[in-house]
């Protein structure tokens, strides 16, 4: 398996292991300056080991996009017309709330069941009606407005 990872802060880490092990079993007993500057050796030398160990992640469409998990087509939508990525106001809807109320909306509109639908629609429209207001939340005409289409559209109605 090659990596294409830069190697300096695995040779880094690996010289400051060495030098802290070099210091703490010297010939003669460590003073405690020489003990503490090995110990700073061993835990620097050892903590850059291990960044570098730790796995990267995978890089692909839906973790380069800077926005994160708001829904911008990282899933397969059964229905293009209802992806959204909503505007980030001064004062909106609560972000997870809303997250949450548009997922289950989405998970409902791609199944066929149609009891699942009424049932997902009057859940969103109880809980539409208190959206908690936060700072730096979703605009609330853009959510107001799609959500109104969703539910449309969980009842069959024509969303438009």
């Amino acid at each position: 398996m090659q990596s294409n990872r830069d190697r300096r802060p695995l040779a880094f880490g690996v010289v400051l292991l060495a030098l802290g092990l070099f210091l703490l079993l010297g010939r003669d007993s460590p003073s405690a300056a020489r003990a503490a500057l090995a110990g700073a050796a061993l835990a620097l030398g050892g903590g850059a080991l291990l960044r570098w160990l730790k796995p990267m992640p995978a890089r692909g469409p839906a973790i380069d996009a800077p926005l994160g998990h708001r829904f911008t087509g990282t899933r397969e939508n059964p229905r293009a017309d209802f992806e959204v990525a909503f505007a980030t106001a001064l004062r909106g809807y609560d972000k997870r709330q809303v997250d949450e109320l548009v997922g289950l909306g989405q998970n409902a509109l791609a199944t066929d069941v149609p009891t699942q639908r009424r049932v997902v629609r009057t859940q969103l429209d109880t809980a539409r009606a208190a959206l908690p207001i936060a700072l730096r939340g979703y605009d609330i005409a853009e959510v107001d407005a799609y959500l109104e289409r969703l539910s449309a559209a969980l009842g069959g109605e024509d969303p438009g």
